[in-house]
């Protein structure tokens, strides 16, 4: 008779949670309800991420979906350190060990041992051994680089300085246009400064900018702008190349094990920048390859003579699928009046509605017969009232032009706060919309 595992797990001192392939706990025995906070039997059937720290969900979603296509493990049979999170929010420090097994049926599980390290007395004392333990934890971090935009990695960077490593300010400045301008990408938010501006530049005479000079690490300069206790700017290199400058600034004097470990977490932030610019390039090449692939899906379905509307939705079809923003339309000029021809992601632009005139960004796109991007429509005195209400970020309208005569708009939108229209945006819309125009009959 094939054993019950849970029987067997139920036994062990050991905290232990096991959990099934889509991520959900199926099994958590006394120790580790009590470790979690949880009542018996109050773990199973959640998902994994109900122990996990909200900082670390993403990588480990990430950990747990490349294991489950490439089945190349990476953590199991390891001890990691690292945090988790108990029923009210709080957090505990464990070491965890994963390892997988056959339940009944042959269906394969994952226990992992959750041994708690509180009171546990390390063998290496002091602040050097307190440090490098931290440097331990954010290691993990850079292992697998977020897959959102480098400034995703950058607010990890900063939160990482912060809470680890107990910095009052950290900024990321990354370098562009190969190394001439500074720009800063992240700042933790609860720093005592305000935060700067979303693209502020370094100026030519700060410690930032003699920092990128001097390609090496500035401790204590005396042009530091807050005057804090101690201060380090930190050169990002990879291969000869300046990638950046990571700024720690603390409210006490630095010691050499202190220096050592930011040195060390400097080259450890420049592999991970490198990293994920090489994986942006080889997204944005995916990027035009799939743009090249609508612009001749939609000249194909012009010449193949057909109906217009369907036309115009697989236009907005696949302009929101590449750029990711969440909707759009495409108004077309009649008796020069500009009427609503196709609509996707919203209730409120209605197919056979008219825009009004005004300053609304179609009309001014039809004046103007150029590209109207509104950054912050919140902000922005031109538009609907309808637009601000439901939330809108940002606007783009591209005209739809054949040779000199523009014959309608196309707009698209985003609703997310934290989600501008990025360049690359802007041209996959041109292009798609450079595309259309001549798939269009002239008087629809």
């Amino acid at each position: 008779m094939e054993p019950d595992y849970s029987l067997i797990l139920e036994t062990l001192a050991e905290p232990v949670v096991a959990a099934d392939r889509s991520g959900r706990i199926v099994f958590a025995n006394r120790a580790a309800e009590e470790l979690l906070g949880w009542p018996p039997g109050g773990l199973r059937g959640l998902p994994l991420t109900a122990i996990i720290p909200p900082h670390l969900r993403t990588r480990h979603t990430a950990g747990f979906n490349r294991y489950r296509s490439s089945w190349v493990p990476r953590i199991i049979g390891k001890n990691i350190r690292v945090a988790a999170r108990r029923k009210n929010g709080s957090e505990v420090r464990i070491e965890l060990t994963v390892s997988s097994f056959r339940g009944r049926g042959g269906e394969e599980l994952y226990a992992a041992s959750l041994r708690d390290l509180r009171g546990r007395v390390e063998p290496e004392r002091g602040p050097e051994s307190a440090w490098q333990r931290a440097l331990d934890e954010v290691l993990s971090l850079f292992c697998d680089p977020p897959p959102g935009e480098e400034r995703e990695l950058g607010l990890r960077l900063v939160t990482a300085l912060e809470h680890r490593f107990e910095a009052d300010q950290a900024q990321l400045w990354i370098s562009t246009e190969e190394g001439q301008h500074l720009q800063l990408l992240a700042q933790n938010p609860s720093a005592s400064r305000p935060a700067a501006r979303e693209l502020e530049w370094a100026d030519a005479g700060s410690p930032v900018a003699e920092a990128a000079r001097s390609r090496s690490v500035m401790i204590n300069p005396s042009s530091d702008p807050c005057g804090a206790a101690a201060a380090a700017y930190l050169a990002l290199l990879h291969g000869g190349l300046l990638l950046g400058i990571l700024v720690y600034r603390s409210g006490t004097p630095f010691t050499e094990s202190t220096l050592r470990v930011l040195r060390r977490f400097a080259l450890l932030t420049a592999g991970a920048l490198h990293g994920e610019r090489c994986r942006r390039a080889e997204d944005l090449r995916d990027q035009y390859r799939r743009r090249l692939e609508a612009v001749g899906e939609l000249i194909a379905a012009g010449a193949s003579g057909a109906e217009i509307e369907p036309v115009l939705n697989l236009a907005l079809e696949r302009v929101l699928e590449l750029t990711g923003l969440e909707e759009g339309l495409i108004a077309l000029k009649h008796h020069e009046r500009l009427v609503i021809r196709a609509s996707r992601g919203t209730r409120h632009s209605q197919v056979g509605a008219e825009i009004p005139p005004g300053e609304d960004v179609p009309q001014q796109v039809l004046h103007t017969g150029a590209s109207v991007l509104v950054p912050d429509y919140q902000e922005s005195p031109a538009g609907s009232a309808a637009l601000r209400q439901r939330g809108a970020r940002a606007v783009l309208g591209v005209p739809l032009r054949l040779g000199s005569y523009v014959i309608g708009v196309l707009q698209v939108a985003s609703r997310k706060k934290a989600r501008p229209i990025l360049d690359e945006d802007r041209q996959t819309v041109e292009a798609l919309a450079g595309a259309l125009a001549p798939a269009i009959r002239l008087g629809v």
